[in-house]
């Protein structure tokens, strides 16, 4: 085993050893003393790590000490201060849901806010006390502020149930006065709209009756100057006419002289008178189907009847011209009857009307225009020399008329601390104005037509219907 073991070759230093060799020898201290050196230096970092280990373990023993004294410590302090701290926390917890009441008191209208506030000042107040009950340890009393607590909870549920119900309340009322705002502004943009074209409709139906009142004007001047160019040639043919009956008289008297012996007598004079009667008399004599009609002969209430009942368009024209003709010769013969010092505090129409009225020549029923309805508006003017206030009151107001055609259907008269006057035709004919459309030329007058609604409304308003009942009945 030894020959084994130290056989020649397998340790190389040992041999060495054995041989002693000088340079052998210093090489193998050399290396023994590097070893040496190791082996020191690596005890030191030994020696240093261990203590270093060792106040380690010494301070973390320390820090594990002063963890386990200040957990017991801790567990002992909150078994002791438990109650409080459940008691604060659910004080805070009240605390943090009463602030969401902001939001929530937020939606509430100004009276529900006045309602709530005492309430929830005086639930924030409660539970600022009960806070510093909980942190003061001479006041605090577990039991008592356990009670407090669920008390608080309570009343902050309620509160918070009844503040979300009434703000619904007040967000539904809100909902409805907005909706009701909208609509009221809504039909308010309507009614403006519609005031807006109903006005647009009047200004461009005063425009039309303004254009319309021009063409007639421009119609009637041309008619006037046709008038007056047939009325000159009529005189000149007349003059001409009468120079020669004038000659045919002197002829005449001449031959009479010759022939007084035989008995001759020229009668041109009693023809011609004879002529004019009979002109006169064809002037109320109206062709109906051919067949002629003397309303000479007809009295007022066959007039009225037959213009209130006839179908047949000649003969009510007729009637009706035949109606007006006879009042304006009454009129004409009160006025001139008429005592000088009488004053009829009610006129038929303004004296604009009246003396503004001119002579219209009669026309044929044949020729008779649709009854186009026409409305017009005059004020009375009062004289100009007024002395009691009495009569310029009555001379001062608003005279309105409704004409069918070319003769007037209805009249009103509106002065001042007065009732108005309301006249149909058919009951009121003597106390109306008698003159025809033409003959008044209130469609020659600028800003006297009016609009249908206009005379409707006042007509309405002063009891029109009403009136036209009872003169249905009469």
């Amino acid at each position: 085993m030894t020959r084994v073991f130290f056989r020649p070759g397998k340790f190389a230093e040992f041999d060495q050893l054995m041989r002693q060799d000088k340079e052998h020898m210093s090489a193998l201290i050399a290396k023994v003393q590097t070893w040496l050196h190791r082996m020191r230096w690596k005890k030191v970092q030994y020696g240093a790590w261990s203590v270093i280990k060792l106040d380690q373990k010494i301070k973390y023993r320390a820090a594990a000490l002063i963890k386990i004294q200040s957990s017991v410590r801790g567990f002992l302090t909150r078994k002791r201060q438990q109650p409080r701290l459940s008691a604060f926390k659910r004080a805070k917890a009240l605390q943090n849901r009463f602030n969401e009441l902001g939001p929530l008191g937020s939606k509430l209208s100004d009276k529900s806010k006045q309602q709530w506030l005492a309430k929830i000042q005086s639930f924030s107040q409660g539970i600022k006390q009960l806070i510093a009950v909980i942190q003061d340890p001479k006041l605090f009393n577990p039991t008592q502020a356990s009670q407090i607590c669920g008390r608080l909870d309570v009343e902050l549920n309620t509160m918070m149930k009844e503040i979300k119900a009434q703000a619904a309340v007040d967000e539904q009322e809100k909902m409805k006065k907005m909706e009701a705002k909208l609509r009221v502004e809504k039909e308010r943009q309507i009614t403006e709209l519609r005031e807006k074209e109903a006005q647009e409709k009047r200004l461009k139906e005063l425009r039309d009756m303004e254009a319309k009142r021009q063409v007639e004007e421009e119609i009637q001047k041309r008619k006037q100057k046709e008038q007056h160019t047939q009325n000159a040639a009529e005189i000149e043919s007349q003059a001409q006419r009468l120079k020669q009956l004038e000659q045919e008289r002197l002829d005449a008297e001449l031959a009479r002289r010759i022939a007084a012996e035989e008995g001759q007598v020229m009668m041109n004079a009693e023809s011609s008178r004879n002529a004019n009667s009979l002109n006169n008399n064809n002037k109320s004599i109206a062709i109906v189907n051919g067949a002629k009609v003397d309303l000479n002969k007809w009295t007022y209430a066959q007039l009225r009847d037959t213009i209130n009942n006839s179908n047949n368009i000649e003969l009510l024209f007729a009637c009706r011209q035949e109606l007006s003709s006879r009042l304006q010769q009454y009129h004409q013969w009160k006025s001139q009857n008429e005592s000088t010092n009488y004053t009829n505090p009610f006129s038929r129409a303004p004296d604009s009307v009246l003396t503004n009225a001119v002579p219209h020549p009669e026309m044929s029923s044949k020729a008779a225009p649709p009854p186009i309805q026409r409305y017009f508006r005059v004020p009375f003017t009062p004289p100009p020399s007024t002395n009691s206030a009495s009569s310029s009151t009555s001379q001062t107001g608003l005279w309105y008329a409704h004409f069918d055609g070319q003769f007037i259907a209805r009249q009103m008269e509106f002065r001042p601390q007065k009732a108005p006057i309301l006249l149909i035709a058919g009951r009121d004919d003597h106390k109306m104005c008698e003159l025809t459309l033409d003959q008044s030329q209130l469609t020659r007058k600028k800003g006297a037509e009016i609009l249908a609604s206009e005379f409707e409304a006042l007509w309405q308003k002063a009891g029109g219907s009403q009136y036209f009942n009872q003169s249905l009945r009469m």
